[in-house]
């Protein structure tokens, strides 16, 4: 578009200046001619001066006649004809030229006006350019930080994922030697408990025990029994945790009192008097009655019915375990009773994590 512009005002601008070329040519040539109108007026009244004799007089009928030619010749009016004829003759041809001459100062104008504009339309580009550049410059000095803070935070993420890894392969490894023992005991004290037993014998007698058992007992929970489910929100649900007495390193009973007593009732039922049989069988009786009450406090201990008031505490601390073995996943804990269909042992839980955790 600007080429086709450029060599049409081209085109316009050289007519112009052969208009007014030609124009002053024509105006000079018809001044020229004017002139030598002129000139040639004023030799031919010369010559005809120069004809006449000196001295010599012209006929009456011959003076007339050349007075007449002399007023012809020497009428000053053909001269002021001719300079007028000149001048209307110029102002004619500067119409043309008057109006090239206009038109190439529009041009000229209207060029300046046309760079002036392109000019500010370049700038405007050139500033538009510039402005591009800063912003594609800015972008990507942000996708370049973006990229290294990306960069970083894989760095970081594959090194927390490492460490995550790491951390349950060792509680996978502890949890195997765990396992191995089946039984984890998670709490160990020493205990004082004394147990009263008083039972009715045949023939009115009756059987009274006092025993304490002082203890050091040690409670924790079987690993085996514990079940985890991945839930839909990836919250691990940790089922099967319950309290087991694991043993005691001290037992040692001691039967304060442990007597056989008969018991005398009158003829109305009511009790009179109680005495205590100290002969042989009676203490033998007693003996082995309060050894029966003894054995069947170990039993009921080793199953986990004497001591259940523990039970809160020693579930409390497998819970508190558990935590900290599973904290490598990041995950939110939950514990319950419920069992899913899908639920896990602990260290088959362990190895799936592992090896989804390499996959990733």
């Amino acid at each position: 578009m600007d080429f086709w512009y450029n060599i049409l005002s081209v085109i316009k601008n050289a007519g112009s200046v052969l208009v007014i070329v030609g124009g002053i040519a024509l105006i000079t040539a018809g001044m020229l001619f004017m002139i030598g109108v002129v000139q040639n007026i004023g030799r031919k009244k010369e010559n005809y001066d120069k004809d006449l004799p000196e001295g010599q007089s012209q006929s009456e009928p011959q003076d007339k006649k050349n007075k007449k030619k002399s007023k012809i010749i020497q009428n000053p009016v053909s001269q002021i004809a001719a300079i007028m004829l000149a001048t209307v003759w110029g102002c004619l041809i500067m119409i043309p030229v008057g109006s090239a001459f206009n038109n190439l100062a529009a041009e000229k104008i209207k060029g300046t006006v046309i760079d002036e504009s392109n000019a500010g339309i370049i700038a405007a580009r050139a500033e538009a350019e510039r402005r591009k550049a800063q912003n594609t410059r800015k972008l990507l000095e942000k996708e370049k930080k973006e990229n290294l803070k990306t960069l970083v935070m894989q760095d970081i993420n594959n090194e927390e994922l490492n460490n995550r890894i790491k951390l349950l392969e060792g509680a996978q490894m502890s949890m195997q030697n765990f396992q191995n023992i089946l039984e984890i005991a998670l709490l160990e004290t020493e205990i004082k408990e004394t147990t009263f037993r008083r039972e009715e014998l045949p023939d009115s007698d009756e059987m009274l025990a006092v025993i304490t058992h002082n203890m050091k007992v040690k409670f924790g929970i079987d690993l085996n029994e514990i079940k985890i489910t991945k839930l839909p929100d990836e919250t691990m649900y940790i089922s099967g945790i319950h309290y087991m007495f694991i043993g005691a390193s001290k037992n040692i009973p001691d039967a304060i009192i442990s007597e056989i007593r008969h018991n005398n009732y009158n003829s109305k039922g009511v009790l009179t008097r109680t005495s205590v049989i100290n002969t042989g069988p009676g203490v033998e009786r007693a003996t082995n009655l309060t050894d029966t009450y003894i054995a069947s406090y170990q039993t009921s201990l080793s199953e986990g019915d004497e001591l259940e008031y523990m039970g809160d505490t020693v579930i409390q601390l497998a819970r508190n375990f558990l935590t900290v073995i599973l904290a490598p996943l990041n995950s939110a804990i939950e514990f319950g009773e419920q069992e899913f269909p899908e639920a896990l042992p602990l260290m088959e839980f362990l190895q799936k994590e592992i090896e989804d955790l390499r996959r990733s």
